[in-house]
């Protein structure tokens, strides 16, 4: 038989513990709920910093995000996570506004002029930009040991290239000036960049032109500083991408004109 003040003392004891269990309780789903407000608002950030930069770069591409969560783009806010406040941070241009309810991660991507969000990985158009081909009468392709294959298939001439990786028309070229430079150079990343001499419409136009030609998933238009394709020129950095193409792609666009004996 127990004692009145035993009694009292196992139900304060009951007591204390569940408070315990409680508090331990709403102490994790506050660490819980902060961490993930957290998750949310790094998402919100990244998301409106890769619009900024789609904003401003040619060409088209898409990045995949993780994340559970609702996701909303709408004109220069990027939300993320449910109402009444979620993280969202700015980003400036035009979109096309649309809203992602709890998908498995997402996709941010630009196609053409458009940027905006999608559950599936996008299929993404060519560039937005109009037939263009450049008359050179003596075109030199500057190569290396891994690309000089793609200059012989543009000359159509086995021997088009010399000991250190120039290509041209014929022997009597190499004694003139070129005309147009391309740079042709492999690289680690899956992936073609085309470059253009900065301030040259006709190097943008052909580097655009060229991207249609090639029609590869993930391929970039950027500007150049290397003096090597100024004033006009290409720089070519590819991978994952057949050299046939590159060098079919490059007849098409870089016409040969005129000639040398």
């Amino acid at each position: 038989m127990q004692k009145r003040g035993e009694l009292t003392l196992k139900s304060l004891v009951e007591l204390s513990f569940a408070a315990l269990v409680i508090f331990g309780m709403l102490l994790i789903a506050y660490r819980f709920g902060t961490q993930e407000v957290y998750v949310q608002a790094k998402i919100a950030r990244e998301g409106a910093a890769s619009v900024n930069v789609f904003q401003d770069i040619s060409g088209n591409a898409w990045l995949k995000f993780s994340g559970d969560y609702p996701i909303s783009m709408q004109q220069n806010l990027f939300q993320v996570g449910a109402k009444p406040e979620p993280p969202s941070y700015p980003f400036a241009g035009n979109v096309i506004p649309n809203q992602i309810e709890n998908a498995h991660g997402f996709y941010i991507y630009k196609d053409g002029r458009d940027v905006s969000i999608a559950t599936e990985k996008p299929t993404l158009r060519k560039f937005d930009c109009e037939a263009f081909t450049v008359d050179a009468t003596n075109p030199f392709i500057k190569a290396t040991d891994q690309t000089r294959n793609i200059g012989q298939q543009y000359f159509l001439d086995n021997n088009a290239c010399t000991q250190d990786n120039r290509c041209a028309r014929s022997n009597k070229a190499f004694r003139q000036p070129s005309d147009f430079v391309v740079k042709i150079v492999q690289i680690k990343t899956k992936s073609v960049t085309i470059r253009y001499p900065p301030n040259s419409p006709e190097g943008k136009n052909a580097a655009c032109a060229l991207a249609n030609k090639l029609d590869a998933q993930d391929i970039w238009l950027l500007p150049t500083s290397d003096p090597e394709v100024a004033p006009r020129g290409l720089l070519i950095e590819f991978n994952g991408i057949s050299e046939d193409r590159i060098a079919a792609a490059l007849r098409e666009v870089i016409k040969l004109t005129g000639g040398f004996a």
